[in-house]
């Protein structure tokens, strides 16, 4: 829901601002109005573009990645419990939100009571106003990615005297995990978020096991997405690998054109001036 917030004279001279282009300065502005009381949304470029820059080609995961970047950042993006969520910098410092505002349902970035689930997609950024200094210095977004998620798997009890390392899911996986919840909640708008990690392993299995390619899983599932009936049946990674034979068969059925049957009551014979 889009909110009514403060824009300062001093956010078109700031120098900072000035440096980034001009679609990225104003995503920042249209991320205020989505955001919650605590300055917090959902990272979900595909949704954020149809919400900010409906009528525009604007690449808004970059632009993200743009305001996430360098030494004085001015979002974080982050996951929690499986949520992946932009938190925008100093917000208490800038905005007033109405009283009657409902409270933030988006976990915060300090919170630590599902560590073991998480994972941070940038590296966090020190906050004047919060006593302890969270920045995460030296290492690149990816890198921290990968941190996280080999903390993860240690918290999750995988055991270290295996001489077999688990395989893990690759970011392509997540991408795709990110990509389908993204389909799906664009037609079931009050739909729960899953489980983005469990949804990623379970597209690393598709890919690695049963030999399916990015560009197929993407084609499949947008049939899938725009069949009347398999839209609502299949809502999953684990349930589009469980139906992937039959949908594929449907889905090659579905583009044949009209008239590779002949039509009932037909004649087999030929017709035609060389014929009589």
């Amino acid at each position: 829901m889009a909110r009514s917030r403060n824009i300062k004279p001093g956010f078109f001279s700031n120098e900072m601002l000035v440096s980034l282009p001009f679609p990225a300065r104003l995503l920042f502005i249209g991320l205020w109005t989505i955001a919650d009381r605590e300055g917090r949304l959902e990272d979900r470029p595909l949704k954020i573009k149809m919400q900010i820059f409906p009528g525009d080609d604007v690449d808004v995961d970059a632009a993200l990645n743009q305001l996430a970047s360098g030494e004085d950042p001015l979002i974080v993006r982050y996951v929690r419990e499986g949520i992946s969520i932009i938190q925008v910098v100093k917000w208490q410092n800038h905005q007033r939100p109405h009283h009657q505002e409902a409270a933030s349902v988006l976990p915060s970035m300090e919170d630590t009571s599902h560590q073991g689930t998480n994972s941070t997609r940038t590296k966090e950024r020190s906050d004047t106003h919060e006593p302890a200094k969270r920045s995460i210095e030296g290492i690149s977004n990816q890198e921290s990615v990968t941190s996280n998620q080999e903390s993860d798997r240690r918290e999750s009890g995988e055991s270290s005297t295996n001489p077999r390392k688990p395989k893990v899911f690759e970011p392509i996986d997540m991408q795709l995990a990110e990509w389908m919840w993204d389909k799906i909640k664009l037609l079931q708008p009050d739909r729960s978020p899953p489980k983005l990690e469990s949804w990623a392993e379970d597209f690393r299995l598709m890919r690695e096991i049963d030999k399916r390619d990015e560009p197929g899983i993407r084609k499949l599932f947008e049939w899938v997405n725009q069949d009347p009936f398999w839209q609502i049946n299949v809502l999953s990674p684990k349930k589009l690998r469980e139906k992937w034979d039959d949908l594929e068969l449907k889905r090659r059925a579905a583009s044949l054109p009209n008239n590779t049957r002949p039509a009932t009551g037909e004649s087999a014979e030929p017709t035609g001036s060389l014929f009589k």
